[in-house]
């Protein structure tokens, strides 16, 4: 039940194992490398810009003004090579060494094919951009290392999706899209936290909860309090979880529902499990106040109208493929994505129309990887797609609400 440590690259990098709970169902998550944001690159070729967020850890993705207009066969190895000095550089200055030791001529050669990768994908001109990222030295294999909880699609199936219940509470959408906004983001209403980063700890799943019952606590009170994913983290095992293992939002919720939770400020998160520290006293969300419903799964409309008439929806999706790997901008649309859940992510808004720049239809999701990654720490995923949903976002569905 406890992490595995591997050398990689010259240093140890953490991994995760399936791992099953008391109830015998595999919790979700998946790991990042770090606690920051990614790396820039090749800075003396980077036009004059200026970072919209302050502070390493919200340090945007610059990319190269030529990475679209030429290709890799195009740039001279020294090139190259000073792509991969200037990234190993911009992570000394977020305090994370790269050093791959020995290991430095083989991370550089995977540096190069992940940019090549990243070059020919958007040379397609797809609904989607792909770039450089915090995971560019990795190979897609050890990328999904770090993401190797799963299970959710039996536990679904088995009809117990919280804690072992079999009563679940359900929504499902009956009306007319119609009667449904066209475009809904609570980030605009002022429901959701700024983008957090849960580091070297697989607690996807806490945020993806704290997400949702933020938004829940502003809708009920008028004011938005950052919460405790760390209070999720220590003192929810007995309900099913298993700290930085990987849980369950349903799971998450109980625990809530049954004990409360604090605020962030008071319980602060420090990205490793340790004993529950949890006062009663000081919680925000008090015990017995909140329950919560499960979205009827691979329903877009019932998802939709969830986020339309509720708030912010947890969500499950993969997020062990290249695609999400490389993910910088735009709609995720292809169902190479997959469908394996093994990610807790938070549904904050959708749009029925697409944006000026494309036309495709999407959900918001936010992320717990920092607001370096993809659009500010959000990705834009595909509102059509096939039955289970574009990643399978349609697949796990479920939102806290007032008791």
């Amino acid at each position: 039940m406890y992490p595995a440590f591997k050398k990689a690259g010259g240093r140890l990098v953490r991994f995760y194992r399936p791992l099953t709970n008391r109830h015998g169902i595999v919790c979700l998550c998946s790991m990042v490398l770090a606690d920051h944001s990614l790396a820039v690159v090749s800075l003396s070729r980077v036009t004059q810009s200026r970072c919209p967020l302050s502070g390493p850890e919200n340090m945007m993705l610059l990319i190269f003004t030529t990475l679209l207009a030429t290709t890799l066969a195009e740039r001279n190895p020294a090139e190259l090579k000073q792509m991969f000095t200037d990234y190993k550089a911009q992570y000394d200055i977020i305090s994370f060494k790269l050093d791959f030791g020995e290991h430095d001529a083989e991370k550089e050669a995977i540096f190069r094919a992940n940019v090549q990768y990243i070059e020919e994908t958007n040379a397609k001109n797809l609904s989607y951009r792909l770039g450089i990222n915090k995971f560019t030295h990795l190979t897609n294999d050890e990328f999904r290392s770090m993401m190797s909880l799963r299970g959710l699609v039996s536990y679904r199936a088995s009809g117990l999706r919280s804690s072992g219940k079999s009563d679940r509470d359900v929504f499902k959408f009956t009306g007319s899209l119609d009667d449904l906004p066209k475009s809904v983001d609570w980030r605009k209403e002022g429901y959701v936290t700024p983008v957090k980063n849960q580091g070297q700890c697989g607690s996807c799943w806490a945020f993806s909860a704290t997400g949702a019952l933020e938004g829940l606590y502003k809708k009920m009170t008028g004011k938005l309090v950052s919460l405790s994913e760390q209070e999720l983290v220590d003192c929810s095992d007995s309900f099913g979880n298993m700290g930085c293992g990987g849980g369950l939002m349903d799971c998450a919720f109980d625990y809530v529902e049954a004990k409360g939770l604090e605020s962030e400020n008071d319980y602060e998160y420090v990205a490793q499990g340790q004993s529950c520290k949890a006062n009663g006293a000081e919680d925000v969300i008090k015990a017995g106040t909140i329950a919560h419903r499960d979205v009827d799964n691979d329903s877009v409309d019932s998802l939709m109208a969830a986020l339309a008439n509720n708030g912010p929806v947890s969500v499950a999706i993969e997020a062990d493929t290249n695609i999400f790997q490389h993910y910088s901008g735009g709609v995720i649309d292809n169902p190479e994505c997959g469908t394996d859940l093994d990610h807790g992510v938070l549904a904050v808004g959708y749009s029925t129309s697409g944006t000026s720049n494309d036309d495709v239809p999407y959900f918001i999701v936010k992320n717990s990887w920092g607001a370096g990654w993809g659009e500010g720490g959000y990705v834009r995923i595909a509102l059509n797609g096939p039955t289970e949903g574009i990643c399978g976002i349609l697949k796990l569905p479920s939102y806290p609400r007032k008791a």
